[in-house]
């Protein structure tokens, strides 16, 4: 059952939709920043894990244990390489 979302969660979903690529939370928090739609990167967190479980965001971990976060959209699936982190489709 999905509650009702909270305002840095649909900020999050929006940004990540509209950019249509996948970020960090690192990254989203400095684009909300730049957006003059600041919160902190703890809620930046919070949020992400909150539209995780919700199945709105995917999430993707990188060799270097780096998580990029992107809206959900087709199923698809990337081979990343371990050693430069460069990831292709």
């Amino acid at each position: 059952m999905k509650g009702q979302r909270t305002r840095s969660q649909e900020r999050i979903l929006k940004l990540l939709t509209s950019l249509n690529r996948a970020m960090s939370a690192q990254d989203l928090y400095v684009e909300l920043r730049k957006r003059k739609q600041s919160m902190g990167l703890a809620t930046v967190y919070r949020a992400l894990d909150a539209l995780k479980l919700e199945g709105m965001v995917q999430v993707r971990t990188l060799g270097s244990g780096e998580s990029l976060y992107s809206g959900v959209q087709n199923d698809q699936h990337h081979l990343t390489c371990l050693n430069c982190d460069m990831s292709i489709p």
